[in-house]
């Protein structure tokens, strides 16, 4: 099973302030993903899980809709201990964080 974005992302209806927070958000989310990504690579669900649940947290509240899609199926993946699905869905995650990150460049 290929996973499929559904939603779109919505940042540009953020208000100003927190638009000014996006560069920070992103950035975050980058460099947290290389941890969990060492820590799925190590066998560790219960961090992958953790991790899934903190950005599920945080990611409406930035408009981010793809990204609590995605991190939502890589939490439920985690719980199910589906190493294989996580394994083909980390590629996907790392074309989405890129996609964030073109959001903040400059036009």
């Amino acid at each position: 099973m290929s996973f499929k974005f559904t939603k779109n992302d919505n940042v540009n209806e953020l208000p100003d302030p927190i638009k000014e927070n996006l560069p920070h958000f992103i950035d975050h989310r980058v460099k947290e993903f290389e941890e969990v990504a060492i820590h799925f690579r190590d066998g560790d669900l219960e961090k992958v899980r953790n991790y899934c649940h903190s950005v599920r947290g945080i990611a409406a509240s930035y408009n981010f809709h793809k990204l609590d899609e995605i991190i939502t199926h890589f939490q439920d993946l985690a719980k199910n201990g589906d190493k294989e699905a996580i394994r083909k869905l980390i590629p996907i995650y790392t074309e989405y964080l890129k996609e964030m990150q073109s959001y903040i460049q400059p036009v």
